[in-house]
């Protein structure tokens, strides 16, 4: 366990398991339940064949891990077989645990016109869970891992019979900002990468919320492959850059003019946001994908609800490319470029007077969709709209207001391409 970073509260439920493997017979005598096993469900890349391997290590068992596909035969009755023969081999060298990753190809919910053949698969690992329990002296003990019950895959479901066999289960969630951190920096003692700041793993901490390690691990990865192609070692910069690559895609050329209207813009976002109290944590004029750059807001995921004010300042940020554009180009300054932009502050507005009740003697709750479809919706696109240009002309002051630090910003950004948040706090 001390291999695994964070998941604490797993760890913990873990720890249980570890008493029961190492002593069963104590574990029993003292009126505990022998255990059948445990199911460990969260999204893709968070770990959890390592905590399986971890738990082993712990009880000091031996491990038996395979995918369920793996066991799926072409030929009728040969699956059936290897889910036995697995079993009686962990019998042998009891006691231990067998670990059976992507369970759901085996243990679907079962629905009418289910395959009959992976039925059978799914009845015989079921008699095989009820009957290896019994042997309290050498215990076998089934540590199973599945996506479902999360992001896209929440609705299918674990056929029931095989959910009651799990005594537990443990939700294995995205790193939390302090275990990226002790992560990225055990990953840069591990790899000698000594021209990497503090400051640097500091900031990929802060723009990588809801990532797992395993994508890290890519990044990391992509920064090593970008330094040996340059001929040089891996450094702040190609850390940095390698994170944008590996999430969008490789950099886009454009023209000079292009760069420049695109550093004012995002100059605004920048200085709309501190403005408003925020210290955003990146911004690139760097093309990639579908965008031409774009500004991370600060870390927020510690943070659990949002004021009006705070919600209001979002509204400006997201405003704020479009109006600095105008401030500097012209009235006819306007483009394309805005539409996201034009989209989250929409998204926004419509937010607060819909849901969260920030709208006056407005208290009704719905997701905007369903009010605009309601006889009244007409009167919430208005105060939408309403609330867009009163914000977009507290922008336009806030703009031609710090004029010249944007333009400074917009020259930081015109030679280095992208400012880290310690960068923008030093030009600010």
């Amino acid at each position: 366990f001390a291999d695994v970073i964070g998941q604490k509260k797993a760890v913990e439920e873990l720890q249980y398991y570890v008493a029961f493997l190492q002593s069963p017979l104590k574990f029993v005598k003292s009126g505990g339940e022998p255990p059948k096993g445990i199911l460990l469900y969260g999204p893709p890349g968070t770990g959890k064949t390592m905590m399986a391997r971890a738990l082993a290590g712990e009880a000091d068992c031996s491990f038996f891990a395979i995918s369920a596909s793996d066991v799926l035969a072409a030929r009728i009755g040969e699956s059936e077989g290897n889910i036995r023969t697995l079993f009686a081999r962990a019998r042998k060298y009891a006691p231990s645990i067998i670990f059976i990753d992507e369970i759901d190809a085996i243990g679907k919910k079962r629905i009418g016109g289910s395959n009959a053949t992976n039925e059978s698969v799914l009845n015989a690992l079921l008699t095989e869970m009820d009957g290896f329990h019994r042997h309290h002296d050498a215990p076998v003990f089934v540590l199973a891992a599945t996506n479902y019950g999360t992001g896209e895959v929440n609705e299918m479901e674990l056929d029931g019979a095989l959910l009651r066999r799990f005594n537990s289960r443990i939700f294995i969630g995205p790193p939390k900002k302090e275990d990226r951190r002790a992560w990225l920096r055990r990953m840069k003692e591990k790899k000698g990468h000594a021209l990497v700041s503090d400051q640097a793993i500091d900031n990929l901490t802060d723009r990588t919320t809801g990532l797992t390690l395993a994508v890290l691990e890519q990044v990391l990865d992509l920064a090593h492959r970008n330094a040996f192609r340059g001929g040089t070692e891996v450094n702040d910069d190609i850390l940095l850059q390698a994170l944008d690559e590996h999430l969008h895609g490789e950099e886009k050329e454009h023209t000079p003019a292009y760069y420049e209207k695109t550093a004012i813009h995002e100059a605004g976002h920048v200085y709309v946001a501190w403005q408003g109290g925020e210290k955003p944590g990146f911004v690139t004029i760097v093309s990639r994908g579908d965008y031409g750059g774009y500004m991370q807001h600060e870390n927020t995921e510690d943070k659990g609800e949002f004021s009006k004010e705070e919600l209001l300042a979002r509204i400006r940020t997201s405003l704020a490319g479009r109006a600095a554009e105008q401030e500097f180009y012209g009235e006819e300054a306007v483009n394309t470029g805005a539409s996201s932009d034009l989209k989250n502050a929409t998204s926004l507005a419509l937010q607060m007077i819909c849901r969260y009740g920030m709208a006056q003697d407005r208290l009704l709750s719905l997701k905007p969709e369903e009010v605009l479809r309601l006889p009244f919706g007409d009167r919430y696109l208005s105060d939408a709209e309403e609330l867009l240009q009163r914000e977009m002309q507290t922008c336009r002051r806030i703009v031609r207001e710090g004029r010249d630090a944007i333009r400074r910003l917009a020259d930081a950004l015109l030679e280095k391409s992208f400012l880290t948040g310690e960068e923008i706090g030093e030009v600010l």
